[in-house]
């Protein structure tokens, strides 16, 4: 329902976010808590690697915090 914008930095395989924001757009709340978790999810990546065609993003534990499918 929202849009998102923010930077990131790479250094390696590090991988640090730069205040991703979204649109604030009121959603309903099943919608909103998923975004909630998403961009929390996107908040706390700490390093990336790319397998095949999906870019896969851990936490600073080096645990699977999201993967994306190359599209």
């Amino acid at each position: 329902c929202n849009t998102y914008s923010g930077g990131y930095t790479v250094v390696g395989n590090s991988l640090t976010d730069g205040n991703v924001s979204s649109s604030m757009a009121s959603c309903g709340d099943e919608i909103g808590q998923q975004e909630s978790l998403y961009l929390s999810l996107l908040r706390a990546s700490a390093t990336f690697e790319i397998q095949g065609n999906q870019l896969v993003i851990r936490n600073v534990n080096g645990q699977e915090i999201l993967r994306y499918n190359r599209m």
